[in-house]
């Protein structure tokens, strides 16, 4: 059996590397698309090193903050089917990582 910390990692992983593609981005936009990707890619890091709670917490947080920031791009500008499909699998996939921090991850096994 697979402890949370480790399927939190795994899942923080799962969800970078199915980001969605190619967006268009202008300058004024990129700074702030890039310090999103940087929360996932964080994410990662801190399941593996840091203590139980800041890691859980931050899982947490930054679940619930990527899950927000993906439903809102859907409704911005029209959605192609491709980008569409990978966010609802980027939207399950925060989504679980923020429930499983929350009601399984209560201590490091």
């Amino acid at each position: 059996r697979i402890g949370p910390r480790r399927l939190v990692s795994a899942l923080w992983l799962f969800a970078i590397l199915n980001g969605t593609g190619p967006v268009q981005l202008n300058q004024g936009a990129l700074p702030g698309a890039s310090m999103l990707m940087t929360i996932p890619i964080a994410a990662t890091l801190i399941t593996h090193i840091a203590s139980h709670g800041l890691a859980r917490w931050y899982s947490i947080a930054a679940g619930a903050v990527m899950t927000l920031v993906q439903i809102a791009t859907l409704f911005v500008g029209t959605s192609t089917m491709y980008y569409t499909y990978f966010s609802v699998i980027e939207i399950a996939t925060t989504a679980t990582i923020v429930w499983i921090a929350l009601k399984k991850w209560k201590a490091d096994a």
